[in-house]
């Protein structure tokens, strides 16, 4: 099974595209020894056994040759196999086709979740702000009680996410296994709000870190932070991780006396640097 997977993992796919545009266009070296020499030798004998040599010759002769000097191909003295081209573009044309349904999937599955979790939070703050405040203030575990409305929104979206799953001894509020991993945060005043919201980003950070190298890596979260009163917070669109990123979105569902154009203070904004991984 996990060879099954390696053997079919775009991430594996795009290594060896980088592999093989990297030996394509190498870093020019320029020969002036017999070592120098003898270092291009086996160079060009990987690169013949593996048709990289006939592929760039086939790329570059119609623009003025190959990359190898002449006087160093006659002191090589092979020929460049040429009927080999074919072979290796039809055995890379498969790879770069599965590395591009993968980015067109990654890239259509983010935007799909950015658009449901903009819809959650109109509806939050178009229709739901006075239900979900009286909720939370009923709970013993308002954060909680939040997340478990986020969890059934995506639920009737059509995606499966666990609420407070364990993953490596920490706990993400919304995890679903396929895509979708999400941290929540509220706060109600200006009482340790902005330290509050800081340490939701570093609490995701770890528990994203600890599932890198799992089947469950994750290469977007998402960080939804409840308003129900004090300062408004601006943050940032993307927040840049350790091989993936973190994208906020904060609900405000502080009475309308308190939020809109009755908002009194400009929103404080935090940057980046503050809510990244230091």
């Amino acid at each position: 099974m996990f060879l099954d997977e390696k053997l079919t993992d775009p991430g594996m796919f795009l290594i060896r595209l980088k592999q093989t545009l990297s030996a394509l266009n190498p870093e020019p070296q320029e020969i002036k020894t017999s070592d120098d020499l003898a270092a291009r030798w086996d160079e060009h004998q990987i690169s013949l056994a593996s048709s990289l040599e006939a592929l760039r010759e086939k790329l570059y002769a119609p623009t003025g040759g190959s990359d190898v000097p002449s006087w160093v191909r006659s002191q090589l003295g092979v020929s460049i196999p040429q009927d080999e081209v074919e072979q290796l573009v039809s055995t890379l044309r498969p790879i770069t086709s599965s590395v591009h349904e993968d980015l067109i999937r990654r890239i259509g599955t983010r935007r799909t979740l950015i658009a449901l979790l903009h819809r959650f939070k109109e509806r939050c703050e178009w229709h739901d702000r006075d239900r979900l405040r009286e909720l939370a203030a009923r709970s013993k575990r308002p954060e909680d009680a939040l997340t478990a409305e986020l969890a059934r929104w995506l639920f009737d979206q059509g995606l499966s996410p666990i609420t407070r799953p364990m993953t490596g001894g920490l706990q993400p509020d919304l995890l679903d296994p396929a895509v979708l991993y999400i941290e929540a945060k509220r706060y109600r005043d200006n009482k340790n709000a902005r330290r509050h919201i800081v340490q939701g980003t570093h609490e995701l950070y770890d528990a994203v870190a600890r599932l890198k190298g799992t089947k469950y890596n994750v290469t977007e979260a998402f960080y939804v932070v409840f308003r129900e009163g004090g300062p408004q917070f601006k943050l940032p669109e993307v927040i840049p991780g350790d091989g993936w990123v973190t994208l906020p979105v904060v609900i405000d569902i502080a009475p309308l006396a308190e939020s809109g154009s009755r908002q009194k203070n400009k929103p404080i904004e935090l940057s980046e640097d503050e809510l990244g991984p230091t």
